[in-house]
């Protein structure tokens, strides 16, 4: 330190603390590493004086930490010389040359005090923060029946003890000082009774609550384990500190445990009372009985293998336990396999159905009655639904029962042999129609959750499903007759496709509302209506229905109206006035669609044109009508027809409806009839002004050689039978179509469309090019087919190819020819491992050179008899060794 700048030398240096003092000639003073003076003096040698105070070292601590975390960590500046003495009440005292200091194992909820002291005795003391973490809620409960005073929890809460808790409407009014909760407070409480109770801690935590104390009772269950053993439990499961449970036969001691879980073991039968006791003033007792080793259910499973087994639940199984099936009639013994694929569950292999004991090596027995090994049949059924997808429904028969929901069933979907989704309740949502595969499995000890594939699990039954297009709804309906017009007549109407419910409307009458497709729309007076059938998608379709009066033979009626005039110019009012006699109701119609059912009208002339305008007069079932013509004459646009595309080779019929008309390429004519696309221009004049309008008429190709076939024309009575009927058109020359057929399908974008019916009646397909459609229909009837023939078919449902030469191939018995002929067998996977064209020729249960497992395999037939009809078959065949 350069501490003189002038002055005669030598200098004289003292520290105030007498710990230095020396001469030298250069006025520099180097101060040696130690606690600093205060005040240093400098003299030369003229007697000169100079003073400075200085202060190298400083004490500057931090401190981190919070009595919540039980953790502290002080930093002391590094210019700081130590050693640093740390003194507070904990802990006590601290000595260390480290800068810094961690500090860990404090007592949690206290508030902490701390001093550094450095080298030089220089000090800082700081505190560690406290703060309190406590909920809005501080439950007072469970009076005490031992001393009439409260427990109190929290729920959480933090404190820094010890906390003064209050209680202010007690009279007198009390005050206990706690250590930790729970803790018991206060005496002479009632339940009941509305407590303000305040709470204090050292932190500044300060808060008041109410409730109202009352006793609870510890809710304890049983578990009877064995004949011989029990257990008993609290609700919560665990406590702290944990319940003491006290067993007595009558008034007799027999043993006691305070555990969460305690098991009490061999004991003889009797009738037990067990106390339950826990510090917290909490209480209860209950009574179990011995012997009462029982069953939950008796459960048909398959195992990793697919192999049969039972599996019996206990209500709970004693583990150090082996347990038996003892016959009751025979006495043979079948002891259960360990371990057992699932928890409280006895498995038992190759047992058959009967009445059995169920016996454990410590005594008990229970009876059980072992049920068959259940057939389960598959079925499923596919309905449409509004949001355009289709729903399946599969079900077994009979239910699969389980002892809990890990164990089947499980219902796998399918689609051309590629997994779509698995289901436990066997629903379905699909949005594509076709051919469904639906494959029914029960689940064995590998498979907890119904999100399966197809592949891991033992299948039981399948089927197959077709999910048709969803069909608008139509309906049909019948004429009905009464006598006299003051008879109602009941019209029936059945409904096909659609959603039900469906409504049912006819104008006038109130709207009926049906879930069934068949039935009556009752209480219709004589006429004819037009009911609207609408499902619950909103679907709807209007039909003609009547009821017609058997007894009127006389019409009387007779329909006559006026027009205000024949020639309108546009933005004319037409009106037309009602001249009729003897009609109760009336029909107006305008070139030929309905107008309005009142007596007189009015029409805006709008549109140009003729128009004829016919007036329909009611009595009953009589009607007589009467029509005029007027024109209405074009001032503006559209005096001959909009743009237009038309199929070729066409005619079409241009016309203005004006006398004084001019075409640009034809005659003056109103009318111009044209074969040619192009664009022709009109030029009109009437009364009403004059005017050019033009048309544009294109040319469309129309569809050529449209077909329709049918693999036969008729269906087999009596059996599945189906016809594939095949629709195309002439590919050369036109571009590609779309089919659509009235049973929903539609094939886009092709030159030919096939679908598959099983139901007689009449087909029909339209080919549409994307403007000029074309239809063809057709009809399958029904004929009875070759009975001898059918009844000469037989399908075995096993064979073994095991090289014994007895039933080593698998063939399709018949005594007629069967030709086309198609078989085809899937394993249970759905992939297909045979397949022929020639009913001579069968399987020998090898698939690609190599034999095939024993299991069940699904078999899929197509049979055509000598008649032409072919009829389907899909069943099962058993493959054995």
């Amino acid at each position: 330190m350069n501490l003189i700048t002038s002055g005669a030398p030598p200098y004289t240096f003292h520290l105030s603390s007498g710990s230095i003092s020396l001469t030298n000639q250069t006025g520099v003073f180097v101060i040696p590493v130690q606690c600093p003076p205060d005040v240093i003096t400098a003299t030369d040698s003229c007697g000169r004086i100079w003073q400075t105070t200085i202060n190298i070292h400083q004490l500057n601590a931090t401190a981190l930490g919070s009595c919540t975390s039980g953790n502290a960590f002080i930093s002391i500046d590094s210019s700081a010389i130590g050693p640093f003495t740390i003194t507070g009440s904990n802990p006590s005292t601290i000595v260390t040359h480290q800068h810094q200091v961690s500090i860990t194992g404090l007592p949690l909820h206290v508030a902490y005090n701390f001093t550094v002291t450095d080298s030089c005795g220089n000090t800082q003391s700081f505190i560690l923060p406290c703060d309190s973490t406590i909920s809005d809620t501080i439950f007072f409960y469970n009076v005490c029946p031992f001393d009439s005073s409260i427990h109190m929890t929290q729920d959480p809460v933090q404190f820094c003890y010890p906390v003064v808790v209050t209680c202010l409407n007690c009279s007198p009014v009390q005050i206990d000082t706690i250590f930790t909760t729970p803790a018991r407070l206060f005496t002479g409480i009632d339940t009941g009774v509305l407590y303000r109770v305040r709470i204090q801690d050292q932190c500044g935590f300060d808060y008041t609550t109410v409730d109202v104390p009352q006793f609870i009772h510890l809710p304890i269950a049983d578990s009877v384990l064995t004949c011989s053993d029990f257990s008993v439990f609290s609700f919560p499961a665990v406590f702290t500190p944990p319940v003491t449970y006290t067993v007595f036969d009558q008034l007799t001691l027999v043993d006691s445990m305070t555990a969460n879980f305690p098991i009490f073991y061999h004991l003889p039968p009797a009738t037990y009372q067990v106390k339950a006791t826990q510090p917290l003033c909490l209480a209860n007792a209950i009574t179990v009985t011995l012997p009462a080793l029982g069953g939950a259910c008796i459960m048909p499973m398959l195992d990793s293998t697919c192999m049969k087994a039972y599996a019996i639940y206990e209500n709970a199984v004693d583990y150090t336990e082996v347990y038996s099936l003892v016959s009751t009639v025979s006495g043979t013994s079948y002891i259960q396999t360990l371990p057992s694929p699932y928890a409280d569950a006895l498995l038992f292999y190759d047992v058959p159905p009967g009445n059995y004991n169920l016996v454990s090596d410590s005594g008990c027995s229970f009876p059980f009655v072992l049920p068959p090994f259940p057939q389960y049949v598959l079925s499923a059924t596919a309905t449409h639904q509004c949001t355009g997808t289709s729903l399946i429904q599969a079900d077994c028969t009979p239910p699969i029962s389980a002892c809990n929901t890990s164990q089947g069933p499980y219902y796998v979907l399918l689609k051309n042999n590629q997994y779509i989704a698995s289901s436990v309740n066997g629903r379905f949502t699909v949005l594509d129609t076709g051919y469904y595969v639906i494959r029914l499995f029960l689940s064995n000890t590998q498979i907890f959750s119904y999100n399966v594939r197809y592949d891991t699990i033992c299948p039981i039954d399948t089927m197959l499903i077709y999910v048709g297009a969803n069909i608008l709804p139509n309906i049909v309906s019948t004429q009905v007759e009464v006598c006299g017009d003051s008879a109602r007549g009941n019209i029936p109407y059945t409904i096909f496709g659609g959603t039900a419910p469906y409504t049912v409307q006819i104008l006038g009458y109130p709207t009926q509302t049906d879930s069934f497709a068949t039935d009556t729309f009752p209480d219709v007076r004589p006429g004819i209506y037009t009911m609207i059938v609408s499902d619950y998608c909103g679907i709807s379709r209007s039909f003609s229905v009547s009821v017609v009066d058997t007894c009127s033979s006389i019409c009387t009626t007779k329909s006559a109206f006026t027009i205000n005039g024949s020639s309108f110019c546009s933005d004319a009012l037409v009106t037309m006035t009602n001249q009729s006699t003897s009609a109760t109701h009336y029909k107006w119609d305008i070139n030929g669609s309905l107008y309005a059912y009142v007596a007189d009208t009015t029409f805006y002339a709008s549109v140009p044109g003729s128009y004829t305008i016919t007036l329909y007069a009611y009595v009953g079932v009589c009607v007589d009508s009467s029509s005029q013509t007027f024109v209405i004459q074009d001032t503006i646009l559209n005096t001959a027809k909009t743009d237009t595309t038309l199929c070729s080779p066409f005619s079409l019929r241009l016309n203005t409806h004006i006398a004084n008309t001019v075409w640009s390429s034809g005659p003056s004519d109103s009318a111009y009839t044209v074969t040619a696309s192009g664009l022709y221009i009109a030029t009109v004049t009437n009364a009403c002004g004059s005017n050019l309008d033009s048309v544009k008429v294109n040319t469309y190709p129309e569809i050529s050689g449209l077909n329709l076939t049918d693999s036969k024309d008729a269906l087999c009575e009596g059996v599945t039978d189906s016809v594939m009927i095949t629709a195309s058109i002439d590919s050369s020359g036109q571009q590609s179509v779309t089919f659509r057929w009235n049973t929903g399908t539609v094939d886009s974008d092709a030159y030919s469309s096939q679908i598959i019916v099983y139901q007689a009646g009449p087909y029909q397909v339209t080919a549409l090019n994307g403007f000029c459609p074309v239809s063809q229909s057709i009809t399958i009837d029904t004929v009875s087919c070759d009975s001898e023939c059918i009844a000469g078919i037989a399908i075995p449902d096993i064979f073994s190819p095991n090289s014994d030469g007895k039933n080593d191939t698998f063939y399709i018995l018949h005594i007629c020819d069967i030709n086309p002929f198609e078989m085809h067998i899937y394993n249970r996977w759905g992939e297909l491992v045979f397949e022929s064209p020639d009913i001579h020729k069968g399987w020998d249960g090898k698939y690609k050179g190599t034999p095939e497992p024993e299991e069940v395999y699904w078999l899929w037939l197509m049979l055509t008899l000598p008649d032409g009809k072919t009829i389907y078959r899909s069943g099962y065949v058993t493959l054995v060794r």
